[in-house]
């Protein structure tokens, strides 16, 4: 098949990050993968030189009409069967573009479960829609009406053999200079208010109120940071908190921690917790969007009620102090990942969808 993915962000998180694994796991398979995206994105820079037909083009908003015509330009040129499209601008851009081409099956993926600004898209520019987690399917044909049968559900999948327990942690811990016995608590995501990071710190300093030689590190970076910094000294931590900035070898980080943490207060079915449950990895997050689709309470982790710091510290505390039960937890959600989000599982599900 000719598949064309389009993507209008510049940044680098979970939904570009899904983009990438689509795009080469595809290609493995003997597609022929093309992408339209910004120039200078994130995405962009990460897939040149991979063998994906990359065509940079600078979307300026939902009808830039010269963007249009080059993205139907494209579309012509190359034969394109399917266009599969993931944020909003682009979604339009190539969405119209597509519509104008009418040679093509148009896809979209909604990869948050944020509230959305007008559903004519999604009725309109697309012909099926494919969401990251049941939760958010829910909210299209509930709150939205969209058709059951328009909508499925394929959760991003994880590469079982890069997110491994037996990845070691001691390289990140050396870095940081914690020693193997020293507890590590960690939260992983971009530095966004929906994160919740507030809420995490406040809990990082009841547990250093009962374990005083605990340590949490935080990894990530966006708009926030500032505010990020000026909580930890608020909260006195310091000397306990790491702020260790964007890191590639994620794997090796989630290896070196004793728990995650996520603390968001919306969220769709966030990649890192099931990277963390992949690895055996004990995990703490709030009860919000598709979370509860991967950490089953008692399971395969802990739940707490969003934004509620001494629930937070409360669950991690247990979970510090029985590590018989943090094990157990660990290997079911370890086998829970390989049943049901595996990175083949994902892209067996999607070339059916196709």
């Amino acid at each position: 098949m000719k598949i064309l993915h389009s993507e209008s962000s510049l940044a680098w998180g979970g939904q570009e990050n899904r983009i990438r694994l689509e795009c080469l796991g595809m290609a493995r398979r003997g597609h022929e993968l093309s992408l339209i995206i910004q120039p200078g994105s994130n995405l962009y820079s990460r897939l040149k030189g991979t063998g994906i037909n990359t065509c940079p083009i600078t979307m300026r908003g939902a009808f830039d009409l010269k963007a249009i015509l080059k993205a139907l330009a494209f579309l012509k040129e190359n034969k394109i069967q399917i266009v599969h499209t993931h944020s909003s601008i682009d979604s339009w851009v190539v969405g119209i573009a597509a519509r104008i081409y009418g040679h093509a099956l148009i896809l979209r993926t909604r990869h948050v479960a944020t509230p959305i600004g007008s559903i004519f898209s999604y009725r309109y520019l697309c012909d099926r829609l494919i969401t990251t987690g049941e939760n958010i399917r829910r909210v299209f044909i509930d709150n939205y009406k969209l058709p059951e049968d328009k909508i499925i559900s394929i959760p991003t999948g994880v590469d079982l053999e890069f997110f491994s327990p037996y990845v070691s942690g001691e390289k990140v811990r050396r870095e940081l200079g914690i020693g193997k016995d020293v507890p590590l608590l960690g939260h992983v995501g971009i530095f966004r208010g929906k994160k919740g990071h507030q809420f995490f710190l406040e809990a990082c300093r009841i547990i250093k109120q009962s374990i005083p030689h605990a340590r949490f590190f935080i990894v990530g970076e966006g708009p926030i940071e500032k505010h990020i910094r000026e909580w930890i000294k608020e909260f006195g931590l310091e000397r306990e908190v790491i702020m260790i900035g964007f890191r590639e070898d994620i794997n090796e980080v989630l290896a070196g921690l004793d728990l995650l943490v996520m603390s968001s207060v919306a969220e769709g079915v966030p990649q890192v917790i099931s990277q963390a449950l992949a690895m055996g990895k004990g995990v703490v997050a709030a009860s919000v969007g598709g979370i509860p689709e991967l950490i089953r309470p008692g399971s395969t982790g802990l739940l707490v009620p969003p934004g509620d710091p001494a629930s937070i510290a409360g669950a991690c505390l247990k979970l510090l102090k029985d590590k018989s039960l943090t094990s157990r937890l660990g290997q079911a959600g370890r086998k829970l990942v390989k049943e049901n989000f595996s990175l083949e599982g994902m892209l067996d599900k999607i070339e059916k969808f196709y």
